[in-house]
């Protein structure tokens, strides 16, 4: 008998969940089922630099974090290597992570996984005009061209025979009854879709200006970054809790203007291409656990990987490995918990 499953979420939690199921549950029949698709998730205007941090998520488990970087990271790390990676969209590139605040970890989360780190010496630091933190980081690591990687990520899926239906859903129990399984990847949505007061949506906002002389990435704790692309180069941040707007607003495209050239003055003179505002998947941990829901008296097993915060692109495949296995495991126990 084939296996029904249905991915809710399009972005790059659900397009990872949606192939990680077709690997591991081979000849299930995959569905993913979205009312925002590309350019209208939050993951399309994602900065895509692996650079996993404990700080968005104060709640996780510190084992978890690292087995779910793991597994992203040897997953880009093949594929930033691969032939294919003009296509893929994934970029090696060095650049600085700046410290100002006294309780970040001397030893940053990334530090395992990525190609280098070496932390900047006091001299160091006021050469390149960064005096002003109290430490930094000079790190190689991947930068994924979001644009690019959607759609490869998007095409391998319906290579492998996956469909895509552009839905609104306002309950997962409308589904009911017509998937075996359902993975549950809904973003800042899940809030109104499961009931989950633990999820809020963070409002981000990302000008994007030609400046083809920035060669580096530049990363701070107080929120400002410069991420270089194949293209154009991506400056923040903004992470506003309780607006929900998605227009643009002045006053951001000022403050980040204001905060990048004081981190890279070079950047100044950088013509202005495109801005993009979006809502991150807030909470305090990711919510990745199976649960039986019931709708009219039918059961219906969910699997839910969502809540990634600002850290979908480093935990985004490894959360999706174990979602997946997770779903397995529910469909060979005839869905007991």
């Amino acid at each position: 008998m084939t296996t029904d499953v249905a991915v809710v979420g399009a972005g790059v939690i659900g397009l990872s969940t949606a192939i990680n199921v077709q690997t591991t549950i081979p000849g299930a029949r995959v569905t993913v089922i979205a009312d925002k698709l590309y350019e209208g998730t939050t993951s399309y205007g994602s900065g895509g630099m692996f650079i996993p941090s404990i700080t968005s998520l104060p709640n996780e488990s510190i084992e978890d974090l690292r087995n779910w970087c793991r597994e992203s990271w040897n997953f880009y790390r093949k594929l930033s290597l691969s032939p294919e990676a003009s296509e893929i969209g994934t970029i090696i590139m060095s650049g600085y992570d700046l410290v100002d605040q006294k309780l970040h970890p001397k030893d940053p989360l990334y530090k395992e996984f990525v190609f280098s780190t070496e932390e900047l010496s006091r001299s160091e630091l006021t050469d390149l005009g960064f005096q002003q933190f109290r430490t930094g980081f000079r790190v190689t690591t991947i930068i994924i061209f979001m644009r690019k990687y959607l759609i490869w990520l998007r095409k391998r899926f319906e290579e492998n025979g996956g469909k895509i239906e552009k839905r609104h859903l306002n309950s997962l129990g409308e589904l009911s009854g017509q998937y075996d399984i359902v993975m549950n990847c809904c973003g800042p949505s899940s809030a109104q879709l499961v009931n989950d007061n633990r999820a809020y949506p963070v409002r981000g906002h990302i000008v994007r200006v030609r400046a083809p002389w920035i060669k580096h990435w530049f990363l701070t704790d107080g929120h400002s970054y410069i991420i270089p692309g194949e293209d154009l180069v991506r400056l923040g941040g903004v992470k506003q809790v309780g607006n929900t707007s998605l227009e643009v607003d002045p006053r951001d495209t000022k403050a980040i203007m204001e905060g990048v050239e004081k981190l890279c003055p070079n950047i100044k003179g950088a013509v202005v291409e495109s801005e993009w505002v979006g809502l991150r998947p807030g909470r305090d941990r990711v919510r990745l656990e199976p649960e039986i829901m019931h709708f009219g008296g039918k059961r219906l097993p969910v699997v839910h990987n969502y809540g990634h915060s600002s850290q979908g692109i480093g935990l985004s495949w490894g959360t999706s490995v174990y979602a997946a296995r997770l779903a397995a495991d529910i469909l060979k126990s005839g869905a007991k918990l």
